[in-house]
């Protein structure tokens, strides 16, 4: 296993062991569970209710009982062997970018969790393509996330 998927699967066991909820996982790694190779996460954004985000405190103390250090910035974000976990409040991102929450993917490995589903990823990826403050360099992947989203939807892929 890659060490992003070894960091991924004990955010997810830790997701269900403290606050018994399924985190879902979006953005490139989410994408890149989708479409294969093609697309290189390197780090994990998961998106999480707020009530859960709301006991931020006790959050990151989970965490770094786990070995996960703070990093801080304007995401709550938790590093461990140099891969990088962002979270999220799925409401947040669901509001901007209109989720359907029946489209999301749910898996039972390594823990359970959810992927947003394609369709669900295009709605986010469209969103950032016109935010005012994604930088330029990250839109330019945007785009090619996007394209590959829509060649995956073709071909028949939730």
């Amino acid at each position: 296993m890659k060490p992003i998927d070894i960091v991924f699967e004990e955010v997810v066991t830790i997701m269900e062991n403290r606050w018994h909820v399924q985190p879902t996982l979006y953005a490139s790694y989410a994408v890149a569970e989708i479409v294969g190779p093609s697309i290189t996460a390197r780090d994990l954004d998961i998106l999480v209710p707020e009530i859960v985000l709301a006991q931020r405190q006790q959050f990151i103390t989970a965490f770094e009982e786990a070995g996960f250090t703070p990093i801080a910035g304007p995401v709550l974000t938790l590093r461990k062997n140099g891969i990088d976990v962002e979270f999220s409040p799925y409401e947040y991102w669901q509001e901007r970018c209109h989720f359907d929450v029946s489209l999301d993917v749910e898996h039972t490995q390594p823990a359970a969790y959810k992927r947003l589903g394609v369709a669900n990823l295009m709605s986010l990826y469209a969103y950032l393509l016109h935010d005012e403050l994604r930088d330029e360099s990250k839109r330019r992947k945007d785009i090619t996330k996007l394209e590959a989203l829509h060649l995956a939807y073709e071909k028949g892929l939730r």
